[in-house]
C-alpha cells in the first residue's frame, strides 16, 4: 500500500538535480539557451514534486485501521498540509519560470532572478520534504494486512508472552525481551488452515501490551488492532505474574476487553511450566504444551 512512495529529496538535492540538468543544455543562441535552461529547471521540479504528491495514497480512502494508526503515528493533518505545500510550490515554480521566460523573449535576461525565486520557493517547503520523507519511512514499516483474510489478534498485558506465541504459531519473527512494551507496533505473521482442496492463509497479529487506561500511543495501536482487525482474540494471562502485573489486574483487563469487543475470545494461561491456576486453557511458549490444541480452537472459531 505504501511501497510505491519514493524517497523524497531535500530542497538542496532537488535544486542541485534541476540546475545540474539545466547546465547540460548546449545551444549556441544565448537567449534560447537561457530560456531552455529555465524550462528544464521548471520541468524537473514540476515532475519531481508532482510525483511525490501523487505517490502518497488518498488518505481519506484508506481503511479505517490504517487511517487511525497513521493519525496516531504521524498525524494525518500534518501529512495533508505538507502534501498541499508541495503542490503549491510546484505551481509557483511553474508560474515563475513561464512568466520570466516570456519576458526574456522581449530581450530581458532574468535567469538569475528566475533561479533565485524558484530556489526561495523550494527552500520554503524544505521542512515539508523532510517531514514527508520521515512519514514515508514510517508508513513503509507498517505490515500489509489484508482485510479479506481471517485474522487472529493476540492481546494481553505487556510481557505475558504474546511475541513468543506469535513466533511459535506463525511466520513472524518478533523481538522478544523480558521487559514491558517490547512490542510498540503491530506485528504480523501468517498461518494456514488446511481445507478440502487447498490451504487458506490466515493472519495472526500481535497487539502491543495493554494495561488499563488505553490512552498511550502504544495502547491505542493495540485497541485499533482489536477494533478493526480481529475475527478472534487470543487473550494471554501470566498466572506466574513474572510479567510484572498482578493476576487481578490482568483479569480486570480481560473483563474490559470482553465488555468492549463483541467477538470470540480465547483465554489462555501462558507459562504453565512455571505456574497454573487451572481455570483457563494452559499453554507454554517455552515447552510448546497446549499450543497445538490452542490452534485447533482458533481454527474452529475461524471456520
Amino acid at each position: 500500500m505504501f511501497d510505491n512512495i519514493p524517497t523524497l529529496l531535500t530542497s538542496e538535492e532537488l535544486l542541485d538535480k534541476a540546475f545540474h540538468r539545466a547546465e547540460k543544455i548546449r545551444i549556441r543562441d544565448r537567449k534560447k539557451a537561457t530560456i531552455a535552461k529555465i524550462s528544464m529547471v521548471r520541468k524537473i521540479l514540476n515532475s519531481s514534486l508532482k510525483k511525490y504528491v501523487k505517490s502518497f495514497p488518498n488518505l481519506d480512502k484508506l481503511p479505517r485501521f490504517y487511517f487511525e494508526l497513521l493519525d496516531i503515528m504521524i498525524e494525518i493533518g500534518k501529512i495533508k498540509k505538507s502534501l498541499g505545500a508541495l503542490d503549491w510550490a510546484r505551481k509557483m515554480c511553474n508560474e515563475i519560470a513561464r512568466k520570466i521566460s516570456r519576458e526574456m523573449k522581449n530581450g530581458i535576461d532574468r535567469r538569475k532572478e528566475a533561479y533565485g525565486r524558484i530556489s526561495s520557493i523550494i527552500y520554503q517547503v524544505g521542512k515539508d520534504l523532510k517531514f514527508l520523507d520521515l512519514a514515508r519511512r514510517e508508513m513503509q514499516k507498517l505490515p500489509s494486512i489484508d482485510p479479506k483474510e481471517p485474522t487472529v489478534v493476540i492481546a494481553g498485558c505487556p510481557n505475558v508472552g504474546k511475541s513468543s506465541l506469535l513466533r511459535y504459531c506463525s511466520t513472524a519473527k518478533p523481538m522478544i525481551a523480558s521487559y514491558p512494551f517490547t512490542t510498540t507496533g503491530i506485528i504480523l505473521g501468517h498461518f494456514y488452515i488446511e481445507g478440502r482442496y487447498t490451504a487458506r492463509r490466515c493472519q495472526m497479529v500481535e497487539a502491543p501490551g495493554l494495561v488499563e487506561n488505553w490512552k498511550s500511543d502504544i495502547e491505542r495501536k493495540a485497541v485499533l488492532a482489536l477494533k478493526y482487525l480481529a475475527d478472534v482474540i487470543i487473550f494471554m494471562i501470566d498466572p506466574s505474574e513474572h510479567c510484572g502485573y498482578p493476576i487481578q489486574k490482568q483479569l480486570h483487563l480481560l473483563s474490559s476487553i470482553r465488555d468492549e469487543f463483541d467477538m470470540p475470545i480465547i483465554v489462555v494461561e501462558n507459562k504453565c511450566d512455571i505456574k497454573s491456576s487451572g481455570i483457563y486453557k494452559k499453554i507454554s511458549c517455552t515447552t510448546g504444551e497446549g499450543i497445538e490444541e490452542l490452534l485447533e480452537m482458533v481454527i474452529n472459531e475461524l471456520k
